[in-house]
Formats: structure tokens, sequence, C-alpha cells
């Protein structure tokens, strides 16, 4: 390698390291004293005294078995210094604590050590792992670069194990020479990731390899807050604390807080590496808020809040709950192993900690406090058990449009029905966005090829796969389109999103650039975005719609996938297809099954389906279609059972030929003891293909059409629309009917009619119909109205000899009372605002379209329900009808409004608007004005290094970088 090239292309595209720095203060800071991490002085007593209750006591003991580990000092490879590391904060906390741990029969005892001299082992313990730490991160060239993240656990718990031990009674008589290894193990760490290897590390930089370093190096400059030495050495720059706490607040505050969580709460790389992050991530914003009290920090003009106490992570908090599987794990979507389970019990203190407890204490790994570095501690110190567990209020099925989820569930028990369909877009598909409005490369790397793939657990069983995880040396094996239960065209499915920069290799000194064209290659594009434009839930229905296409790999296909709730009991799943060419093309439809092969579950072939029989429940899957001939074929292929034990499965193909059909398929689970149902192919081929299921007493009649196909009917089902269904206690009439993307539904007596194109389900019952209905304004009459007394989700009706006529105004449900007028009706609130914008252009939101049956005066309420973290915009006139405000900042805004009639108020509905950044503010704003209080997203900012954020003008770099070593690499031949 030609290393004055190389040279010289580092300092073009990173410029120079960092000036020599000093000690850094807030406002609030707490005293200098020792320890400053975990908790203050004087405040072992009160941690002391908890030991002895459960689950503090079992955790501790945990942490007493760990520090009892033994250990090679002299080895320093990753795994060994890692486990080291682990124990020289555990040795620390003992020691610190004064108290043993055993467990001689079932019971915990914790009681004050025997003597001085059993204490004194633990600190020594903690004092010899110290004094003999690594001090160079392990990355030593290009190709290494990979190990920043084990360098950042490292450097987190050694940090830690020193701040417990001098803030304790130990005799610490080498604190300046622990100091000094850290401070040289942070500087050799910041040197090398924000200048030596920066152009390669930004390869991963913009995921948990940025989140958990810049967390490692922020915690650090706070246990070493004052440190000032020089050595003469390079490293002298780089021994910076202040820089350190520049750099690791800003850079985890805009990774983690800004631009990989979805306006949602999703993290873009998945709950796994969520946690994988937040193991660096949690203890850093937890020492800040105690060392600082929660102070804020400003970094060339941008101001950077308490990461603690941020509504971000709470919202990150939501959607880890929201996700949660009946045993309490992560489903394992993306690079996500099976059981993932997240250290819950550090967060009781925080709003919601009460449902956070809860979460902890349940499913098949309660207290759970692991990781690479291990929470135990954490959690004792921050685990408060006088708040209660409670089960999440929402739900318990759950639709994100920005986190890309459809959570079906009938309930939060352990042994409920549970199904997840993706629908991951924007930021949670990995176009990661920094706080100006740029893309961040490189932050994709964890995402599956999966729009629309689903995920059902039912009776303790995974019943329908999806592949997981098998580690990253083996990823490849289950992230394609055909390792998950989606839709392949020709073979092929979506292309994963990833880098923009094609991978590499170095052989030789030389740049072997990966081959882009094989299945899937890195380039970044919309095949592996998919939307969620439609989701609801009634006691009796719900329903969700997903929206992709594919367009890199296989001609542009559009593909929608409707999931069906029924009864909270099983579910119907219709596909309908277009591939935009006029040649017949192979679709098929894939449907993992958790048996089969060496799954540990029974697989059966059926003559439309198959049948996947567990220890606990079983599964029965039965499809048609619409459009053409199906064919069915069984396939292996492999998934991750449990933290990367590899295993296989049957797959079940529907196959068929031509471009534009639509399947239909019922997934039904069954605990073993229940009697199964009998599900018949009622039409299939045509234009129609339709499903009867006969269940205990009910009958339920569903059927999906092709695209434009028309008016259609299927036994005593007529509709004209994408997906029907009827439903009846198995006589005449129908009590249940549903249209999607549809104008009209019936069965005998009774039918639904739309004036535009919507969904709606309704629900007859002996005193009322009820039901829900999706789409823009619309005119709806149901037949079969025994009269009208009284109302709410509509904003007029009207009695014709057709039936009831009713005017909704937007989505939402809605009830009809035929007996017992209602005196006040409750108003329904809209609104009418672009879905785009930019800042600083003005913009009209308006309310005109709300309305009262009553014709009752309306008041208004308008709220910013949700903004980019930077944003201090506000309304300008928040009670007015209509009203204006100006974004100052990119990202997504959620506003919301209720209205009020005087004597109700409505429920609050809101819109999304997404905004770019747009020309500057004349008053400062995003121009950066001299206001401390206006941040400038445009600035660098952020340490007195370069290129702490890399930025797309990165892969421009990167790409200069290869070609200058690609000349190297010819002149030293040629030489």
């Amino acid at each position: 390698m030609n290393k004055p090239l190389l040279v010289a292309a580092i300092f073009l595209l990173v410029g120079f390291g960092p000036a020599r720095g000093e000690s850094w203060s807030v406002p609030g800071m707490l005293p200098e004293e020792r320890p400053r991490v975990l908790y203050g002085p004087g405040e072992e007593g009160s941690i002391r005294d908890r030991l002895v209750r459960e689950p503090y006591a079992s955790i501790y003991l945990k942490v007493v078995q760990l520090a009892d580990r033994s250990y090679d000092l002299d080895d320093h490879e990753t795994s060994p210094e890692q486990i080291k590391a682990n124990i020289a904060q555990a040795a620390a906390f003992v020691y610190a604590m004064n108290r043993s741990a055993q467990k001689p029969d079932d019971q915990v005892v914790i009681e004050p050590f025997g003597s001085p001299s059993d204490r004194r082992v633990y600190g020594d313990r903690a004092v010899e792992l110290l004094t003999n730490m690594v001090t160079s991160c392990r990355i030593v060239d290009y190709e290494s670069t990979q190990q920043d993240i084990h360098c950042a656990q490292e450097l987190t718990l050694y940090a830690t194990a020193y701040d417990i031990l001098a803030g304790s009674d130990y005799p610490l008589e080498n604190a300046q020479a622990i100091e000094d290894r850290l401070a040289t193990f942070t500087a050799d760490f910041f040197y090398k990731w924000t200048d030596a290897y920066w152009i390669t590390i930004n390869r991963s930089a913009n995921q948990n390899h940025g989140s958990k370093t810049s967390a490692a190096i922020g915690l650090a400059a706070i246990v070493l807050n004052g440190y000032q030495r020089t050595f003469g050495d390079e490293l002298d720059d780089f021994r910076n604390p202040r820089a350190w706490i520049d750099f690791g607040l800003r850079l985890s505050d805009i990774l983690f807080l800004d631009a990989l969580v979805s306006v949602d709460g999703a993290y873009c790389e998945g709950p796994v590496y969520y946690n994988y992050a937040a193991i660096n991530l949690i203890p850093f914003f937890w020492a800040w808020h105690r060392y600082t009290r929660g102070a804020d920090w400003e970094v060339d003009g941008n101001i950077f809040y308490d990461p603690w106490t941020h509504p971000r992570l709470a919202r990150t908090h939501d959607w880890l709950l929201s996700i949660l599987m009946p045993d309490g794990t992560f489903p394992p979507f993306d690079d996500c192993t099976p059981g993932g389970s997240h250290f819950w019990g550090v967060f009781s203190q925080l709003p919601g900690g009460a449902t956070y407890r809860w979460a902890w204490e349940r499913g098949v790994r309660p207290y759970y406090t692991s990781g690479s570095v291990d929470q135990s501690i954490l959690t004792l110190v921050a685990f408060d058990d006088s708040v209660l567990p409670v089960a999440p209020s929402i739900g318990p099925s759950i639709f994100s449009p920005q986190a890309g989820h459809a959570i079906f569930r009938s309930g939060w028990e352990a042994d409920d029905t549970y199904l997840i369909m993706m629908a991951e877009n924007g930021i949670a598909a990995g176009y990661a966005f920094r706080f100006d409005g740029e893309p961040l490369e490189g932050s994709a790397g964890h995402e599956h090829s999966d729009p629309g793939a689903t995920h059902l657990m039912s009776h303790g069983e995974v019943l329908l796969l999806d592949s997981g995880y098998l580690g990253w040396e083996n990823h490849d094996k289950v992230r394609w389109p055909k390792n998950h239960n989606i839709l392949l065209v020709d073979g092929k499915g979506p292309q994963i999103t990833q880098l923009s920069i094609p991978p590499f290799t170095i052989v030789d000194g030389g740049i072997v650039i990966e081959d882009l064209s094989r299945e899937g290659g890195y380039v970044p594009g919309e095949d592996c975005q998919s939307t969620l434009s439609q989701g609801f839930a009634t006691d009796f229905f719900e329903h969700a719609r997903v929206q992709a296409q594919y367009f890199s790999k296989v001609p542009s296909t559009s593909w929608t996938r409707r999931m069906t709730f029924v009864d909270k009991q099983y579910f119907i799943q219709a596909d309908t297809v277009t591939v935009e060419d006029a040649q017949a093309h192979q679709l098929e439809l894939l449907n993992h099954l958790n048996g089969g092969g060496t799954s540990g579950g029974q697989f059966e072939q059926t003559e439309k389906g198959a049948i996947v029989t567990r220890p606990a429940a079983s599964l029965i899957v039965q499809v048609a279609l619409a459009g053409g001939d199906v064919s069915f074929s069984v396939s292996q292929d492999v998934h991750d059972a449990w933290h990367w034990r590899e295993e296989t499965h049957a797959v079940l193909h529907a196959e068929t030929e031509g471009n534009q059909v639509a399947f239909i398929t019922v997934y039904y689970p069954l605990a073993n003891a229940q009697a199964a149902p009998i599900i018949e192919t009622v039409s299939e081929g045509g234009n129609l293909a339709a499903l009867k299921i006969t269940r205990s007493g009910r009958v339920e009649l569903a059927a999906v059409a092709t695209p434009g196909a028309g008016s259609l009917t299927a036994d005593s089902l007529s509709f004209e629309g994408s997906f029907a269904l009827a439903g009846s206690n198995g006589i005449d009439p129908a009590d249940v009917l549903t249209v999607a993307d549809g104008i009209s539904v019936s069965s005998g007596s009774r039918s639904v009619q739309l004036e535009q194109p919507g969904t709606i389900t309704v629900r007859w019952e002996p005193d009322k119909l009820s039901g829900y209905y999706a789409g823009q304004a619309n005119r709806v009459t149901l037949s079969d109205v025994a009269g009208y007394g009284a109302g709410s989700g509509f904003c007029a009706i009207e009695i014709t000899d057709g039936g009831l006529v009713l005017d909704m105004i937007g989505s939402g449900p809605f009830e009809v009372s035929f007996t017992g007028p209602q005196a006040n009706h409750v108003p329904m609130a809209s609104i009418d605002m672009p879905t785009e914008g930019e800042t600083s252009r003005a913009y009209i939101v308006d309310a005109g379209a709300s309305c009262d049956l009553d014709g009752d005066q309306l008041s208004y309420s308008w709220i910013i329900k949700d903004k980019p973290v930077r944003s201090q915009v506000e309304f300008e006139e928040p009670t007015a009808e209509k009203t204006i405000f100006t974004p100052d900042w990119p990202g997504h805004y959620r506003i919301g409004l209720t209205v009020s009639d005087g004597q109700a108020t409505s429920l609050e509905t809101s819109a999304l608007i997404w905004v770019e950044l747009g020309e500057p503010l004349l008053d400062g704003g995003l121009d950066g004005g001299q206001d401390a209080g206006q941040q400038n997203p445009t600035s660098g900012g952020g340490c007195a290094c370069k290129n702490e954020l890399p930025d797309r003008r990165a892969g421009l770099g990167w790409l200069f970088l290869i070609v200058l070593l690609a000349v190297g690499r010819f002149w030293t031949t040629r030489r």
C-alpha cells in the first residue's frame, strides 16, 4: 500500500485532530467527589439496604458470581478482555457494597463479609484488572475497524469499575496510573475512530457502532473529567475529556435520539440491535443525568437535551413494549435473534416505569439484566421496587405507520395469539437522516428483505416463522426474500437496502469491490420499503393493509397485503399482485412454518395447504387463488431457533403464473385440545378466490378479487372491492359485513354501499350497529336498520327507503343506536393540511370539516404532538378554526386536534407532515442566528475533532480513497 497517498487522503478528508482541552462543567453539576457514574458519595448505604430483598438479592448474587470468575491477566484478545472488564466492574461493586452473597438452598443470603480481608479480595481483583487493562483499541488496520464495538464495551466497563472503586474506601494508591491507562485507552480509541481510520469506519458509523462508541467515550469523559496529563506522544491532543463529552453527547444524541429512531419510536436496526446499542448508551445516559442533574449541553450552537429524560427514549421503550411477543421476547425481524429481551428494570423510575416493570417480570426471561456490558449493577442502583407492575393500557392490537408494524393481539397474556406484519419504511427501514434532513449512509446494515413479512405465535408456540438472525458471519443465510413470508416474482423479491458505498475487501494491499449483481446487492432503493396504509381494530374485527413495490430485480410489481384478525381467533390474509408488463411471471407465495426438518414440530401437507403441530398448539394453513391455477410444493429453509442455533423447517410454496393475481390464505391457530374448524374453498381460479370457515356455530365467508374485477359473487357474498367478508351465526342474514378498498358488500338482506371507494366493517346487533370506516370523506348507506335513536362517528344522518345514510368525514369508529335518543351528540374533529413541506414556509391547518350532529357551534384546540427534538415551533392561534404553523426543523410533525360543542369534546384526531430543509429563516432559526436558543442544523460542531458524524459526503470521500489506494497499489506494483 502506498502510505504517502494514504496519509494524503486522510489529511484531505479528515483534517487535523483535536486541540488539547480542559475540564468541563455545567450548572448544577454534582461535586467532583467520586463515584460519579452509577451513584454518588454516601448513597452506598441505601443500595446495600435493598440487597437483602428480591429481586435485588438474586441480581446481586449474579454480580458476586461474575466477580468470582477466573481470568487470564495476560490474554487481551477480544472475548477474554471483555470478560475481564465485566469482572472488574463487578469486583469493584462488590467491594463497595461490602456484602457477600450465597445461595445454599433456594434462598439467597446477603450478609457483610466475615473479615476485611475477605472483602479486600474484590478490591484487589478490580485493581489488578485495571492496572493491566488494554491501553490501545484493537483497531490496527482497515480490516479491523469493526473492533470499535468491543473497545466501546471494554471502555464502559473499565471506566465504571474505576469510578466505583475510587469512590469507595479502598486504599487506591495507584489511582493516577489507572487514570493514565484509561485516558490513553480513550485517547487511542478517539483518535482511531475520529481521525486515523474514520473513512473506513464511516461504513458502519451511523448505526450501533457509532452509538456504542460515542456513549463509551462520553462516559469516560465523565469518569475522567478533570484529567490533564501530557506524555509527549501523538495521543496528547486526544487526551481531552472536554472533546470526549462533546463527541459523546452529540453523536449519541444525533444517532440514537434523532437519526435512527422513527416518529413512532422504532429503532431502525431492530429490537435486538437496539438492546445491543443500549448496553452502552443507557449507562452513559444515566451517568450524564445523575452527574449533571439532567443539564442540557451546547455544542457549536446546538443544544443537546438530557438524554435520560428525553421523550424519544420513552417513545422507543413504548415501541419495544408494543412489539413484545406473548412470551415477553422480541419478534425476530431484521437481524434479531429469537428470545431477545431488554433490561427493563433500569427504567422503573421513568414515566411508564410501572409498565416497564411488568414487561421485566414476565415471560421466559424474567428479570433479565445481561448483555456484553452486564446491566446487573445499573439495575441494582436504578430499579425502584416501590413502583408496582401494571399491564399496558394500549392495544392490545397496535398499528404504527412510522414504526412500520401492524401488531395483532388477542391480549397481553402468555398464551394469547400474536401476529406481527412488517411495513417498515423511512427510518425504520434503514433510511436514516441527520437532523439537518440529509441522509445517513450505512444505517441499514441489519435490514432484511422482508416488506409485508409475518410472524405468528399462539398458545405459547411460534407457528409461522420469521427467519431470525444467525449472527453476522451467517446472516446471509436468512436475510433474503426467500427466507421470509412474502411474495416472490420469478424467484426473486425486493432488493435489500444497505450501503450506497460498494462493499470491498483488501487483498494483498489491493481493493477488491464485491459483485453488485448478485441477488439483493448493496444498492439503496425503494424495494425494501413498505407502507402501513391502513390499520384499525374493533372488538370483533381487526384489519391492516400493507403496500409494497418491487422494481430492481424484477419487472415493476405492486403488492398489497391485507391482514384480518377475526374475533381474536384466526387470521385471513389477502394478497393482491400486479406485475406491470404483459408477460406471465411465476408468482410464489411463501409460508415458513415451524414444523418439519429439525424444528421439533410436525409438518403435514394438505391438498390446499398444510398443518403444523407443535407440543402446545397447531396451525392450519389453507390457500386459494384468483387469476390463475395454483400448485403447491414444499422445501426446507433454515432459521435461528435460539441465539444463533441453526435449525431447519418446512416452507410451503403456493405458485402460479400470471401478472395479475390474488391469493387468500387462512391461518387458524389452535390449542391442541381445541376442535378444528372446517375450511372450504368456495371459489378459485377466475377473478375471485373465496374460503368458507365454519367454527363453533360461526360461519365466515371471505373473498379476494383480482384488481379491477368489478362486481363478484361467492356463495351468499356479493361485493365490489378488493376483499370482503360476511359473518353470521350460521343463518341469514349476516351480522358482520366488511369490504376493503371497495364500494359495496351484501349478504342476504343486509348490505353496505359506499359512494367512493373505502374500507368499512359493520356489525348488526339487536339494538344497534357499530363498526369502523377507513378512508376519505364518504357517504355510506346501510340497509336493514331498525330506526335511529342516537349515534356517533359521523356528521349527518338521513333515513331513506333504502336504509340509513351516514356522512363520514374521515376514518374512525361509528355507532348507531336504534332506540333511546341522545340528548347531545359528541362532535367529530377533522384536519385538512399538507402531508409534505419545507422549513421556513407557513402552512395552514384547517379544522373546517369538523362537525356536530346537533349543529352546535364548535371550539378548537390544536396541539403539536410530535416534532423534531430541536424544534421550537408552536401554532400562531391554537384555538382558531384555521391556524398557521411554520416548521423550523426538518423531520416529522404530528398535528393533533380536538373540538368541543361546549358539552362534549371529540376524540383527538391527528395528521402527519414530513418537512424537508428549505430556505433559512430570516430571524436566524435555521440560518444559525446569534441567539443561543436557536439551533443550527447545518453547523458542524460536536467537538474539536473533525467529522464526528459522517454524512453523505463521506461516500464521495470513501470512493476517493478507493481510487487513491488503487493508484497507490498500481504505483507500488510498477515500482
